[in-house]
């Protein structure tokens, strides 16, 4: 038998300037919103979100005197992860916290962001489904964009008849799952619930879920995470 070992030197690299990095995005204007002045928020995310849904969310956040933490998976060799325009990584984006330093209870909300890879890696890591989860069980709320929606399923907090949205070729998926898929709106708000013992309605903790389709509404879905604030504190 002959042995092939693997080469790609047969192949003709491709450059930067050759990658795809998918549309243009519209982003909105955004002021600073004093309502998220010190709001601390948890920000799970693996490699490649779409570099606008983390960027512009960060900038608008922190620009607005709130605290937020990007947390990596344990694994991550570096001290930060690349975000990406569609297929090319672009940037570096700093994490404050690994998954096993987190503590869901120091923060008063969970952001979960679309992209390439970062949904495939988050939805598939035990102890940030877990962050998520136990998130949703004391009540938090739990803010979405893009395909940041896939996680929502894979914690087991897409409930029957919840209204939700996320990027066109996920929808199917959320469907499937049970959710009400709004593809109108930039911004859907809906009330999640999650069992907190045992299998009864009597243990049930309900929680705010806030979804936006696709970086297109990154501007109105900060908007949305400071409006949530502003009427909840």
């Amino acid at each position: 038998m002959v042995r092939m070992n693997y080469t790609n030197q047969h192949y003709e690299l491709i450059t930067r300037e050759e990658m795809d990095e998918g549309m243009d995005y519209l982003i909105g204007p955004l002021e600073p919103d004093p309502s998220l002045k010190d709001i601390r928020l948890a920000l799970p995310m693996g490699p490649c979100p779409e570099e606008p849904e983390i960027v512009v969310p960060l900038d608008f956040l922190r620009g607005s005197g709130a605290q937020v933490d990007v947390i990596a998976p344990d694994w991550t060799p570096h001290d930060w992860l690349p975000a990406t325009r569609f297929w090319a990584p672009t940037i570096k984006i700093p994490y404050q916290r690994k998954i096993s330093e987190a503590v869901i209870t120091d923060y008063q909300g969970v952001i979960l962001v679309g992209g390439t890879w970062n949904p495939a890696v988050v939805r598939t890591d035990s102890k940030i489904i877990t962050f998520i989860r136990e998130a949703a069980k004391i009540g938090l709320p739990i803010f979405s964009i893009c395909h940041g929606a896939q996680i929502l399923i894979s914690a087991g907090i897409v409930s029957e008849g919840l209204k939700i949205t996320g990027s066109p070729d996920i929808r199917m998926d959320l469907r499937n799952a049970g959710a009400e898929v709004i593809e109108d709106k930039a911004v859907v708000v809906d009330t999640g619930s999650i069992y907190i013992g045992d299998n009864n309605d009597s243990n049930r903790r309900n929680f705010q879920i806030i979804t936006s389709r696709d970086p297109n509404d990154v501007a109105s879905f900060c908007q949305a995470i400071a409006d949530y604030f502003r009427q909840y504190g």
